[in-house]
């Protein structure tokens, strides 16, 4: 199932929603965008143990309740570091800021992580001259880490939940299909974003 690929977007601000014209008449329609966040811990992936957190751009459309990720990176740093003109490793202040450039976007979710770590990063975002506009942050409220693991695994084997063909997020979920425990970012993100649409639902006239 292909990700929607929008000609004309435009924006409620007093709704909170997106309309968007697709290239596939199918996928036109409005759109509740919202982002989700894991933020980086030590982590074992592919084989490998590093530091890793993950971030996602999604739009549910309020017609067909379909999810659609349009965005999602593996991240290790928040901020781009560099060595003199040489770009050391890549951060995330592209994602937030053409999350609300492409698709106004710019509300994030997270959950189940340690509020210390989650303090630190949010003030990290916040200082940040490279990241505009701010993005806004929530904490799921009884965050359930077991149910939303499930729930987004069955989302994703279903087609409720779609990722783009090759991105970091459909490689994270295959991933967990192969694992009994331990964290995946990708999928913690996906936790997070499918518990915000289930208890914070966009309330309004479809």
């Amino acid at each position: 199932m292909s990700i929607p690929v929008p000609k004309n977007l435009s924006y409620d601000h007093a709704k909170r929603l997106v309309f968007m014209e697709c290239r596939e008449p199918e996928h036109t329609g409005r759109y509740d965008m919202r982002g989700a966040i894991c933020w980086p811990v030590v982590t074992e992936l592919f084989g490998k143990t590093a530091v890793h957190g993950f971030v996602l751009v999604a739009g549910r459309n309020i017609e067909t309740d379909k999810i659609y990720v349009f965005n999602d990176r593996l991240f290790s740093f928040l901020e781009t570091k560099t060595d003199g003109h040489k770009i050391v490793c890549v951060g995330i202040e592209s994602v937030f800021n053409k999350a609300w450039s492409l698709f106004y976007c710019d509300h994030y979710f997270m959950g189940g992580q340690d509020e210390d770590v989650a303090m630190k990063h949010r003030l990290q975002i916040h200082r940040s001259h490279m990241i505009q506009p701010k993005p806004k942050m929530f904490e799921v409220a009884g965050f359930d880490e077991m149910q939303a693991y499930a729930t987004a695994l069955q989302m994703a084997k279903t087609g409720a939940i779609v990722a783009r063909k090759g991105g970091d997020l459909e490689q994270q979920l295959a991933f967990a299909h192969t694992r009994d425990q331990g964290l995946v970012p990708g999928v913690h993100a996906v936790e997070c974003l499918v518990a915000s649409y289930e208890r914070y639902q966009w309330r309004g006239e479809k």
